[in-house]
């Protein structure tokens, strides 16, 4: 279609290709050819096509764009169109005829694979050990009462007993000594703090993560980050100062907020999101970005999950009610929520598309059998693939301020989970997986507060020590609700899970002379004993831009 030499055809190709140049001005021109090939194969282009065919037969040969675009804008293609190309932008699909999907990033590193390999070894046998300790089994059909209840209710009444609330399978204490015992076979470091290589000598990292992996510059992080700087206006700062100038900034960020709402536009949305959602827009802004499925698909597969939940007992449900009523004991903030963040992560199991759609996962997952006597290839456990681990129950939490109908709320916590959440417990080389955001926060607090460093080290506390379950977390058990969500309005807004490290060394930089005056590690770690208090925005804003 785009190749066609039709004219009304080639007014269309000009129009579509100079959205496309406009859409990728920052640094994309190399997926112009990608995403016109794709574009011209894809069904949704066609059907705007015949759309406007009709107007364009009654006009002479000499259409001008100006027409085409008129008509795509008022039979709704336009927006159709810009949202499949921002789509593309951030998925970006293997083939131009395939349906949109996340790449699934593919470990390189036979040592890394190793790694997981191992890693996932171990979490089997917890699982089984589990099991096997309170005498449980993996999976099993449900005993249904006699009397009629309400599938809602019922999950509600799930409780993790024989469990307790402090059992968990892995947490972050986990994860960092896996990353701490990781070593790439081709950087050796002798007891001088020097290597030999085969691509030369280097000196040996001061922190925890002994890998010589390239991670984002300053530089590149300003540039990714520049409409974060304080030359532009942001919700979280300018529009708590109670002024004038604050309650124009607030009026115009609703103003465009709901424009963009109106028009279905995933870039203009995509644009106030960066700087900040107005919160009583934040809900739909972030669906629009997020969710590709209408409100009906949604229910839909939330009402065959729930049903799923209510015929099979899984061991691991027993995880998740043992992890959410942790969580709701520790956090006063979402102890209100302890049934939703349950029903969420319970349904959350049972979903077997969860696996085969997440960004930067390529791992062993769990795999059993129904029964012994069940013959063929073995199934996932539980069917999502994923174990849960202490830090899950965190990352739904925040969203329960937002969205208070189930299936809405498990929509987009998958959207999150698998395009952000699912990379920061496992450990691969993926630009902005768990051990690449670990190595950039160890990077800039080493170039920002060198001194910070080594006096922690000194004081036999690592810092990543400290900052890894923020990290894991996403900061959700961290910082004050509203914090976390101006967070998060960022992380979805520019796509990047690079601002947890900056924030991360951030806290670590305001709190430097409180650090430097630490005698011993106990007076170190009670220095972010309560981290309530801080402001996201103009943290990051310290970091990046703070000179």
């Amino acid at each position: 279609f785009v190749n066609s030499n039709t004219k009304p055809q080639n007014k269309m190709a000009n129009v579509t290709e100079f959205w496309v140049h406009e859409k990728t001005e920052c640094g994309h021109h190399d997926k112009i050819k990608d995403i016109l090939e794709f574009l011209s194969r894809h069904p949704l282009l066609w059907e705007a096509r015949e759309r406007t065919f009709t107007m364009l037969n009654t006009h002479s040969s000499a259409v001008c764009e100006a027409a085409v675009e008129q008509e795509l804008e008022a039979s709704g293609y336009k927006a159709k169109l810009t949202n499949l190309i921002e789509s593309y932008m951030v998925t970006t699909p293997r083939k131009p005829d395939e349906p949109l999907k996340r790449n699934i990033f593919e470990e390189p590193y036979a040592f890394l694979r190793d790694a997981n390999q191992n890693w996932w070894r171990k979490i089997h046998k917890r699982v089984n050990s589990a099991a096997k300790r309170f005498s449980l089994r993996l999976l099993k059909r449900r005993r249904l009462p006699d009397k009629p209840i309400d599938n809602f209710e019922f999950i509600e009444n799930l409780s993790s007993a024989p469990l307790s609330q402090d059992f968990f399978i892995y947490d972050f204490q986990d994860l960092y000594a896996e990353l701490c015992e990781l070593r790439d076979p081709n950087y050796l470091f002798d007891s001088a703090h020097l290597s030999s290589s085969k691509t030369g000598s280097l000196l040996e990292p001061w922190g925890d993560v002994k890998l010589a992996f390239k991670v984002v510059t300053l530089a590149n992080l300003r540039l990714k980050f520049k409409p974060l700087s304080v030359e532009h206006s942001q919700l979280g700062v300018d529009d708590g100062m109670y002024t004038g100038e604050s309650q124009r900034l607030t009026a115009a960020s609703l103003s465009i907020s709901a424009s963009a709402l109106k028009s279905g536009s995933r870039v203009s949305t995509r644009y106030q999101v960066q700087r900040g959602s107005p919160p009583s827009l934040r809900a739909d802004l972030w669906r629009q970005l997020l969710c590709s499925d209408g409100t009906d698909e949604s229910h839909h597969l939330h009402n065959q999950l729930v049903g799923s939940v209510v015929l099979k007992d899984f061991l691991v449900d027993r995880f998740i009610a043992a992890e959410t009523k942790r969580l709701a004991n520790l956090n006063d903030n979402f102890f209100v929520f302890e049934d939703l963040i349950k029903h969420v992560l319970l349904v959350f199991s049972r979903d077997s598309s969860i696996f085969s759609s997440i960004r930067g996962i390529r791992c062993s997952p769990p795999l059993a059998r129904k029964s012994d006597r069940q013959t063929g290839p073995p199934q996932l456990y539980p069917p999502c693939g994923i174990i849960p681990y202490r830090g899950l129950a965190a990352t739904v939490a925040p969203l329960c301020f937002l969205y208070s109908h189930p299936a809405i709320l498990y929509s987009v916590f998958r959207e999150l989970y698998t395009r952000y959440f699912c990379k920061l417990h496992v450990l691969t080389s993926e630009k902005e997986g768990l051990l690449s955001l670990s190595l950039l926060f160890e990077r800039l607090l080493q170039s920002h507060q060198p001194q910070v460093f080594l006096h922690l080290l000194n004081l036999g506390v690592s810092p990543l020590s400290v900052a890894l379950p923020w990290i894991i977390t996403a900061f959700s058990t961290v910082l004050r609700p509203q914090e976390v969500l101006l967070l998060w309005d960022r992380i979805i807004g520019f796509d990047s899970l690079l601002l947890l490290p900056i924030l991360a060394a951030a806290i670590f930089s305001f709190r430097r002379q409180a650090l430097l005056d630490a005698k011993d590690a106990k007076q170190a770690q009670l220095v972010f004993a309560d981290c309530r208090e801080l402001k996201t925005v103009p943290l990051l804003q310290y970091c990046l831009f703070g000179g």
